[in-house]
């Protein structure tokens, strides 16, 4: 009976084992997964290391027993070392062959990398001005909304017309900004396209509030159009980021999560003070940064 239990506890601790084991493995899998990006570039990863990884070590096995092993085993006879060479002559001219492919392939990477990086780096330059342009659109659609709230308080600034939209146009923009995502890593290219994506749906939004026929608006409307105010001030914050990464061409995009004080600088940048809107501060405050700047 004891003979028995305790075959019943080794096979229970070889099960746990085994489990803390796979637990492990998953986990490591998992992380190298999350490190590499998609299962296409993991599977290009691992291709690309294992043949490098095996084709240097087929040339040194080769050197080792073409080179060295035939100088020793000839005693420095420089024509034993020839006749050795001369009866593996097709393997010889094999590895020949496998050597130049792989400097070949190597070097038409180097080349391709360097390529790339010229390309990102002229697309980059271009930045800026690029930048200022959609600022300048960001900024137009911020005052459309501080106008609206006037406007719908029932004291407009300057005239009683409706305050009008910023008329949207991407065309510059998206142009340089694809250049960038095409030889950009791809968490560069999710920062970029994720500014073109809010861009054009906060302009939707604007065009939506002003395509409204509705003759007055209800209290709710303003928190809205102040938390439309805090998505333009997150948006601004993310272009802010890009002009760093347009200026320094050597320096990587800053993928750090964003801070309140970013956002709030973005407020600014819009000419959205705490003193004049200060709910637009509070609801800040109150959201959640992580899920507003996805």
């Amino acid at each position: 009976m004891d003979k028995e239990l305790s075959g019943v506890e080794k096979l229970r601790d070889g099960a746990n084992y085994l489990r803390k084991v796979i637990g492990i493995s998953t986990e490591f899998l998992s992380s190298i997964q999350k490190r590499m990006g998609s299962p296409k570039t993991l599977l290009d990863t691992f291709v690309r290391v294992y043949f490098s990884t095996f084709g240097c070590i087929l040339i040194g096995v080769y050197f080792v027993m073409m080179i060295l092993k035939p100088w020793f085993d000839g005693g420095g006879n420089w024509s034993y070392v020839q006749e050795v060479w001369s009866h593996w002559q097709t393997l010889n001219a094999a590895m020949i062959a496998f050597t130049a492919s792989l400097l070949a392939v190597y070097a038409a990477k180097y080349h391709e990398e360097q390529n790339r990086e010229s390309q990102l780096l002229a697309a980059r330059a271009l930045l800026p001005q690029t930048l200022s342009d959609l600022t300048k659109y960001t900024t137009e659609m911020a005052s459309f909304y501080t106008e609206s709230i006037e406007f719908w308080k029932g004291m407009p600034k300057r005239t009683g017309k409706k305050p009008v939209p910023p008329k949207l146009d991407l065309a510059n923009t998206t142009a340089i900004f694809t250049k960038c995502m095409e030889n950009a890593d791809i968490d560069v290219v999710l920062v970029m396209a994720k500014i073109l994506s809010k861009t054009q749906y906060l302009s939707a939004r604007v065009e939506n509030e002003y395509e409204n026929k509705q003759s007055s608006r209800r209290p709710s409307w303003r928190e809205d159009a102040e938390y439309q105010l805090v998505e333009l001030g997150v948006l601004q914050a993310k272009v802010n980021r890009m002009f760093d990464y347009g200026r320094y061409l050597q320096s990587k995009l800053d993928l750090s999560e964003f801070k309140s004080d970013e956002i709030a600088q973005g407020l600014l940048n819009l000419k959205i003070s705490r003193a004049q809107y200060p709910n637009v501060y509070k609801k800040l405050e109150h959201t959640d940064l992580t899920f507003l700047s996805k």
